[in-house]
């Protein structure tokens, strides 16, 4: 109860004791007003609404305006009512202004703000916070809208700016898809330029037509992007500059082969706040559907805790003959068995290295495995081995 409504009800025992009308009365009329005003103000909020306008997603850099709409579709006014809006610093161009206002009955009220994606994360839009009171200054009421969560996706370097196809040993980007004789898989109808030492000419006795022998790829189209995302991962005087950076590579050269039509899966053992799940299994996909899978995981993807990377690789069933790119802060003796052990499983491994040092570079120089350097904004730079191709 108020303390108006208290101090009522005490003058009207105080009136009842010394018998005075006029104190009883003044009880009564300061009672009547409290409770109607606390009506008039239960009512409103029944009938109120608040709406949010807000992209799911930014991509980084991009602005956008964020509409908050509050509306009286009620019969009665509101005298006066506050709108306070909650805004992460990160999304901020300026501070969110707060509004005191009036609304009548069915009239609304937007609140128009601009924020900017300058970094990459899963941020809440709110709550909206609103303080409704009535004209006397006699009753308030606090209202609270939740929060809506936007994406805000991670920085991508162009295509030229990583080198490709030329520089990457990245699945068939090189150049060097080819045929493996010892996978057949069929025959296909002749074109002008074939080698005519694969005609299949019993097949082609058959059909009535000059008719090839076709075999699989010694490279597989799909690729696998394993992101270390972990805590263990990286070294703590530059986890959050490696993780970020990290995040750049992985997200670059995902859409660097989505839009060469291939097909890209993305396996880290980070965190998903939308999902609530310690570890991100995308499977194979390729369009504008499976980019902007990845590019809202890779947005969102937070630090893992106690989840190793090659545990959830190992775990998966990897395409032989597939490329797997491993995004890691440099290439151990600890490491190495692990990276090994995926090759044996006919993987095609390159290694992007966020804090790639001498030896981890000569390490994979040694074990023939195609390796770079990523710089400060997330490039991969200097081969320390090229994949021959045989």
């Amino acid at each position: 109860m108020s303390r108006l409504l208290n101090l009522a009800i005490a003058l009207v025992l105080v009136g009842l004791v010394l018998r005075s009308e006029l104190i009883s009365f003044v009880g009564l009329a300061l009672g009547a007003v409290s409770l109607l005003s606390r009506f008039w103000l239960r009512q409103v909020e029944r009938g109120l609404r608040v709406s949010r306008q807000a992209p799911d997603v930014l991509a980084a850099g991009e602005e956008a305006t964020i509409t908050v709409q509050v509306s009286n579709p009620t019969l009665l006014r509101i005298p006066w009512i506050e709108v306070r809006e909650s805004l992460p610093f990160a999304l901020r161009t300026r501070q969110p202004q707060h509004q005191v206002i009036s609304l009548g009955a069915g009239q609304s009220y937007q609140l128009m703000y601009q924020i900017r994606g300058a970094r990459r994360g899963w941020y809440p839009l709110g709550p909206t916070q609103l303080i409704l009171g009535d004209a006397l200054g006699l009753s308030r009421l606090a209202l609270q809208v939740p929060p809506r969560h936007i994406t805000i996706y991670p920085r991508v370097l162009p295509l030229s700016a990583l080198g490709l196809p030329a520089t990457l040993s990245v699945g068939p980007l090189t150049g060097r898809r080819g045929e493996d004789p010892a996978r057949p898989a069929g025959v296909r109808q002749y074109v002008p330029g074939d080698d005519v030492r694969r005609l299949d000419w019993k097949s082609s006795a058959r059909q009535s037509t000059l008719l090839v022998r076709r075999a699989d790829p010694t490279i597989a189209p799909e690729t696998t992007i394993g992101l270390a995302f972990a805590r263990d991962d990286y070294e703590a005087r530059t986890l959050q500059d490696s993780l970020e950076r990290a995040v750049v590579a992985a997200a670059s050269l995902s859409m660097a082969l989505l839009q060469r039509k291939l097909p890209v899966s993305l396996i880290a053992n980070g965190y998903e706040p939308e999902a609530k799940q310690s570890g991100v299994i995308l499977p194979f996909g390729k369009g504008d559907g499976q980019r902007r899978l990845l590019l809202g995981v890779l947005g969102r993807l937070e630090l893992g805790q106690n989840l190793g990377l090659f545990d959830l690789l190992h775990s998966q069933p990897l395409p032989w003959g597939g490329t797997l790119v491993l995004v890691l802060a440099d290439l151990t003796l600890d490491v190495l068995p692990n990276v090994v052990a995926l090759r044996r499983r006919g993987q095609q491994i390159t290694l992007l290295l966020v804090e790639g040092s001498a030896s981890g570079q000569a390490l994979a120089a040694q074990q023939h495995l195609s390796a770079y350097v990523v710089d400060r904004q997330g490039q991969p730079v200097g081969v320390a081995y090229a994949q021959r191709a045989f």
